[in-house]
C-alpha cells in the first residue's frame, strides 16, 4: 500500500511540476513578446484551479500515508481520549455556564439602562439573545451526552455521571432567566 501511495505522490508531483514549468515558460514568452499570442488570463485561471486540485490531492495522499503508517498510535490516542471524555464534558459545561452568565449579565445591564416602556416589554429584548442561548444549549447537550457515551465504555463511571449531571444542570439553567439577580 505504501508503494502505491508513493507512486501516486510522485506522479502527481511530476505532472504538477511539468505543468508549472510549462506555464512559467509561457509567461516568460508573454513578458518578452507582448504582441504575440501566448497564455491568456483564462488559461491562468484554469491553471490555478488545477493547482488547487493538485494541492488537495497531495494533502489527501500525505494524510492517508500518515494514517496508514501511524494506525497503532492513533488507536492508542483514541483510547486515551475515551478516558478524558468526562473532563471534556465538564469543560464544555463550564464554558456554557460562563457564556450563560455573560448573557444574563448583559441582559441585566440593558434592563438597568432601559426606560420604563422598554422594561415593560423586556421579554422582546430577551428573545433577541436567543441565538446566543441556542449556542449554549448545544454546548450543554453535548456536555450531557458525551459522558453518557463514556458510560458505555465503562470508564470512570462516577466521574461520567457527575459530568452528565453538571451538563444537565447547565442545560436547565439555559431556560431560567437569572439576570434579575444582577440588577440588585
Amino acid at each position: 500500500m505504501n508503494k502505491i501511495i508513493h507512486f501516486l505522490l510522485t506522479t502527481v508531483i511530476t505532472i504538477w511540476s511539468l505543468l508549472t514549468f510549462l506555464v512559467l515558460l509561457l509567461l516568460i514568452h508573454k513578458y518578452n513578446n507582448p504582441v504575440t499570442k501566448s497564455i491568456s488570463n483564462y488559461d491562468l485561471t484554469h491553471y490555478a484551479q488545477l493547482s488547487v486540485m493538485m494541492i488537495i490531492a497531495l494533502i489527501k495522499l500525505v494524510l492517508f500515508d500518515f494514517l496508514i503508517n501511524n494506525l497503532s498510535a492513533i488507536k492508542s490516542y483514541i483510547a486515551n481520549l475515551k478516558r478524558k471524555t468526562s473532563i471534556f464534558s465538564i469543560s464544555l459545561s463550564s464554558i456554557s455556564f460562563s457564556i450563560l452568565v455573560k448573557i444574563n449579565y448583559d441582559l441585566a445591564l440593558k434592563f438597568m439602562v432601559a426606560d420604563g416602556k422598554t422594561q415593560a416589554l423586556f421579554g422582546l429584548v430577551e428573545i433577541s439573545y436567543f441565538s446566543q442561548k441556542a449556542f449554549t444549549i448545544i454546548l450543554s447537550i453535548m456536555a450531557m451526552i458525551i459522558p453518557l457515551l463514556g458510560l458505555l465504555n465503562n470508564s470512570h463511571r462516577g466521574l461520567n455521571i457527575l459530568a452528565s449531571i453538571i451538563g444537565f444542570t447547565t442545560l436547565v439553567l439555559n431556560f431560567i432567566n437569572f439576570w434579575p439577580l444582577f440588577t440588585h
